[in-house]
């Protein structure tokens, strides 16, 4: 400013100069400052009146702040957004609500933000809330404002196959390729949040070798997103995924009040103080019939990292960071429930399933262990592969009655044309057939006992006991009579599947009379038949279990340039449900007991025969135990005489 320039106070600033081109003097820097800062939100009457405990922001916080935020961002067009710009660092600061906003349009602004933070969040933002866990890069900060515009994010150095996590995780990517072409309901966005799922789930378990999408369980409330895991050789799991079920144990009912010893209901009609004495089985007469209905044999599940409990299994309802569980081992007393019962899932595993109808009982479980049975199921049936793909490990240690678990990477595959992908004598199983009662070994019902009891033993922290050998030679005569079932091998076509009768009829899933015409249990077909074979996709499906998909991409196909020619994928999508076909007819109870002997008749009621006469009879046959005992002894001496 110019020295001959005189400076003419405004009356309208109240008392601040006409500021021009010139910059004015530190006076009025300092005026103006204070003006700002005495400048609330809420209008003149209400700075009059307020309480400076610097929670209210005036306004030259206000466009410090500003100021300050553009600074930092570097926001591009700031001028062309100012007004947006200002909005959200109110926002950010927790002001404006004052009456000043009315003026400038920015109330209802100011109150939509402050009711979006006061209201319960929505399904919608839960869940989005949740997988923007999956969307995290090391230099992306959330909540940013789409305005600032500051320098793109850099990608992740290296590739996909040179990572670690490559040998453990599959490339989702490549497997989307196959399930889009094959029409399969499972969007590519949908498998690329299940990718990223999947990757912050491999960071939690170190000790799992190989992990995989193994498909998608619809339920009523919700639906199951399940990984399939393969781990170390006697590893524990991993504690990064809880595993909520692995101490659960079944309730014991409640006691009823008229459930009592039937002890107590049995009088002494006895006044003799030696009788009295004698146990109470030798002073009642009254013989009452016995039960001999017996339970089933339990069969011991197989322990972990054997079996099917090879494999553990983590299922989640939202793709999120912490939404993975790991579902318990599988028991032979589930998969047998589960295979004589129809049941649709509700989407939480800590629903109780009850007791199932035709007289099945109580579920020894909740909805996790019915799902972890399904899966075992649909695993040990559905689980297959182009054949050449592997080969039986002769060097896996396998155990005499046992079969070969456990199978290898062929070193020298050649991989199949498209045409032969359309033929089901080339795809084979690779996972264990699961027998009837619910193991991949066969075993008796007399050693089942014995391991059973071993089990629970160990489990509650007892030793067994010993076992006679006289009774276990017995019981080795007695096993080699009962014949153990007979399953299929590994790496046994599919086309030697049973077969299945037409759609219509009850028990589809039994073979028909050899009358009559049978459907094959798998179904293979091309992706398209609109172009040439080698873009098409080998899609097999399973007919017994609808959701189960296998795919694979002949050696001549575009596609495979970019893939690994071993690239085959397994998947279900579905309710986890076997096919019922049009009529479904229940299991039938089982007879009623029978409370006497069909030889036994007719029958002929006695008298009640009274006390006197019962003590007489009792007497009658103490005598004669008291004389065949005697008897006895005189024996054992006259033969220790003639020893001596």
């Amino acid at each position: 400013m110019a020295k001959d320039q005189t400076i003419t106070p405004n009356e309208l600033t109240g008392g601040f100069c006409n500021l021009g081109p010139e910059a004015p003097p530190m006076e009025e820097f300092v005026k103006a400052k204070a003006l700002l800062q005495s400048m609330h939100s809420g209008g003149r009457a209400h700075h009059d009146s307020i309480d400076t405990d610097g929670k209210q922001s005036s306004l030259y916080e206000h466009l410090v702040s500003l100021v300050k935020y553009i600074l930092e961002y570097q926001p591009t067009h700031s001028l062309d957004h100012f007004e947006s710009l200002s909005l959200l660092v109110k926002r950010e600061r927790g002001a404006g609500t004052g009456g000043s906003e009315m003026a400038a349009g920015l109330k209802e602004e100011s109150m939509e933000a402050k009711a979006l933070t006061v209201q319960p969040c929505t399904d919608e933002v839960t869940n989005a809330m949740a997988e923007r866990t999956l969307l995290k890069h090391p230099d992306h900060v959330w909540d940013q404002p789409p305005i600032v515009g500051g320098p793109p994010l850099r990608p992740f150095e290296g590739n996909f196959e040179d990572d670690e996590e490559a040998a453990a995780l599959p490339n989702l990517s490549n497997h989307a390729l196959l399930i889009e072409q094959a029409g399969i309901g499972v969007g590519r966005e949908e498998l690329m949040r299940v990718w990223l799922a999947l990757r912050q789930l491999h960071k939690k378990l170190p000790s799992v070798t190989a992990l995989r999408f193994w498909g998608k369980i619809f339920g009523i409330k919700a639906n199951y997103y399940i990984a399939e895991a393969e781990f170390e050789p006697e590893s524990e799991p991993d504690d990064g995924v809880p595993g909520p079920w692995d101490k659960w144990r079944l309730p014991k009912p409640p006691k009823n009040k008229g459930d009592q010893d039937p002890t107590d209901f049995q009088v002494d009609l006895l006044d003799d103080e030696e009788i009295a004495k004698l146990p109470l089985e030798k002073r009642v007469l009254i013989k009452l019939p016995k039960n001999k209905w017996k339970p089933p044999t339990p069969y011991p599940w197989e322990p972990r990292g054997r079996g099917m409990n090879r494999w553990d299994y983590y299922i989640c309802t939202e793709l999120g960071d912490d939404k993975w569980m790991r579902l318990p081992m599988v028991k032979p007393a589930h998969i047998e429930m589960a295979r004589q019962s129809v049941y649709i899932f509700t989407g939480d595993p800590n629903t109780p399933i009850g007791h199932l109808p035709g007289g099945l009982g109580l579920f020894p479980g909740l909805e996790a262990h019915y799902l972890r049975a399904q899966i075992a199921r649909i695993s040990s049936a559905c689980t297959v592969s182009p054949a050449g793909v592997y080969e039986v490990d002769e060097e896996d240690e396998v155990e005499e009655g046992e079969k070969p678990e456990s199978l290898l990477l062929a070193e020298e595959y050649e991989p199949l044309e498209f045409t032969e992908l359309l033929d089901l004598a080339n795809w084979v199983h690779h996972r264990p057939y699961l027998y009837g009662i619910g193991r991949i070994n066969w075993m008796s019902t007399k050693k089942a006992a014995k391991a059973y009891k071993a089990l629970m033993a160990e489990e509650e922290g007892e030793e067994a006991e010993p076992e006679d050998e006289e009774e276990m030679a017995e019981e080795g005569e007695e096993e080699e009579e009962e014949e153990p079932e007979e399953g299929p091998d590994l790496l046994t076509p599919v086309e030697e599947d049973q077969p299945m009768r037409p759609i219509g009829n009850i028990g589809l899933s039994r073979i028909g009379s050899p009358g009559e015409f049978l459907a094959p249990a798998w179904r293979v077909r091309p992706s398209t038949v609109l172009l040439p074979a080698n873009c098409a996709v080998a899609v097999l499906s399973n007919v017994r279990w609808p959701g189960a998909y296998a795919m694979a991409l002949g050696e001549k196909s575009p596609t495979t340039q970019s893939l690994c020619p071993r690239t085959f994928v397994n998947i279900y999508i579905g309710w986890g449900t076997k096919v019922l076909g049009a009529s479904f007819m229940p299991i039938r109870s089982a007879n009623p007991a029978k409370e006497f002997d069909e030889e036994a008749t007719p029958l002929q009621e006695a008298v009640d025969p009274t006390p006197l006469q019962e003590e007489e009879l009792r007497l009658m046959k103490e005598a004669k135990r008291l004389a065949a005992e005697a008897k006895a002894e005189e024996g054992e001496e006259e033969e220790e005489g003639d020893e001596d």
